[in-house]
């Protein structure tokens, strides 16, 4: 894997030390609530990781990027509206309130257009991509946590199994280029915003940290391929 530094994102800073527990009654009724939805359901690629894990995981980042206690609820409820039956965000909002499920919904994804036919996976990332230059700070950050778990999963899978992990996850290695841009992308307008309001500067910092070591292996893996 090559060494050297992004040039998207720069030479990463010496690791930070923050700890925030962000744990109240609201965040523990949440976590409680995603683990119970995602119950039973694993990460792609692995077959003996709980889903929650990832959920888990944002809300920690939020936590330890100063969020307040909504956001960090949101972030362990990001994903449930969008991949698990049954649960909408009227649902969301009668348990936790109307901000949180607002949160939620603008970072959950539509499969379908309005005709019914299936949004591809191009098309989902160039929504998303669009929506968060305009969306509110708040999702911008909410969407930031999230990114910053994906990216850390694909570089520890990669650095534990190779780059190999990532079609694993992906299937294919034409959908993995597709994602691994996507989230170069994504985190590129991510920082930019957080950044342009001046919130939640160690969310744009771990996310940019990440990102940059990702944009490395990424150029390694492609180089090797060429």
């Amino acid at each position: 894997m090559s060494s050297e530094p992004s040039t998207r994102f720069g030479t990463p800073t010496e690791p930070f030390s923050v700890s925030r527990l962000g744990y109240s009654g609201l965040t523990r009724r949440a976590l409680r609530f995603a683990e119970q939805a995602h119950r039973g359901t694993v990460r792609k690629g692995g077959v003996d990781v709980p889903y929650v894990t990832h959920c888990f995981a944002a809300g920690q980042v939020l936590a330890m990027a100063g969020c307040d206690d909504n956001l960090i609820a949101a972030g362990y409820l990001h994903d449930v509206k969008e991949d698990v039956e049954g649960y909408t965000l009227a649902g969301i909002a009668d348990e936790f309130g109307s901000d949180i499920a607002e949160l939620v919904g603008a970072v959950s994804k539509e499969s379908f257009a309005s005709d019914g036919r299936r949004y591809s996976a191009a098309e989902k990332a160039e929504s998303t991509e669009e929506l968060m230059c305009d969306a509110p700070i708040r999702v911008c950050a909410l969407k930031a946590g999230d990114l910053t778990v994906n990216i850390a999963d694909l570089i520890f899978d990669a650095r534990v199994e190779g780059f190999d992990a990532w079609i694993t996850v992906f299937k294919t290695v034409e959908k993995a280029d597709l994602k691994l841009d996507h989230y170069l992308d994504l985190a590129e307008i991510l920082i930019a915003r957080l950044e342009a309001e001046n919130v939640y500067p160690l969310l744009a910092q771990m996310l940019r940290e990440r990102a940059g070591t990702l944009d490395q292996m990424v150029n390694a893996w492609r180089a090797a391929r060429a």
